[in-house]
């Protein structure tokens, strides 16, 4: 606990925990990371509707209501400008991806997602 209001934690503790972690995502390849990641991003492509992609960024065009679906069903991306923008990463599930696609699917206005 910081002795002054004005005095930051020290955050050593995340640091003895970045070591291991780092050496298994080496360990584990960043080919293999990418797989996992772009292979999510297609699950949830398909899952609305669209082919296949080369980028775990999905990028679409969606309707007003798709930040709102997304908040309520604890979806983390980001809506603007009538725009939906998803990261798929080594901490998402098939799972995430399925809802993901289940919550969003009503919400796509277009079946052309903006190049990367």
């Amino acid at each position: 606990m910081p002795t002054h209001r004005t005095q930051a934690p020290s955050p050593w503790h995340a640091w003895v925990a970045a070591a291991p972690a780092v050496r298994l995502l080496a360990q584990v390849g960043t080919q293999s990371l990418h797989r996992h990641a772009l292979g999510l991003a297609n699950r949830f492509r398909a899952g609305i509707g669209l082919e296949p992609g080369d980028s775990a960024i999905v990028s679409l065009a969606t309707n007003g209501a798709a930040a709102d679906a997304m908040a309520a069903a604890r979806i983390t991306g980001s809506a603007r400008a009538g725009r939906l923008r998803l990261s798929f990463h080594v901490s998402t599930s098939d799972q995430d991806a399925d809802l993901a696609a289940d919550v969003l699917r009503r919400h796509v206005t277009s079946r052309h997602p903006a190049t990367l």
